[in-house]
């Protein structure tokens, strides 16, 4: 539908429509670093296809303090409810 008549319609129907706001103004803090291991750890999905073109997704679970992969969950489908 073209963006013209939608707001045509809206505007005889007496409604307003909402202004898209670009560029929040928010200021960041930075993250604090972990000074010891299992402080923070960070989760990751990483997917590939095999040769036979099923996909394979890795759910990668990585303590931030010492790079190292806590646990590696492969499988073909991981669902939400884990």
């Amino acid at each position: 539908m073209n963006h013209k008549r939608v707001w045509r319609l809206y505007r005889e129907t007496g409604l307003a429509v909402r202004r898209r706001r670009r560029g929040v103004d928010v200021e960041r803090e930075p993250l604090a670093l972990p000074t010891a291991p299992n402080q923070v750890w960070s989760m990751d999905f990483v997917m590939d296809a095999l040769s036979n073109s099923r996909r394979v997704k890795c759910l990668t679970i990585v303590d931030d303090f010492t790079k190292e992969a806590a646990d590696i969950v492969p499988d073909h489908s991981i669902p939400a409810c884990m």
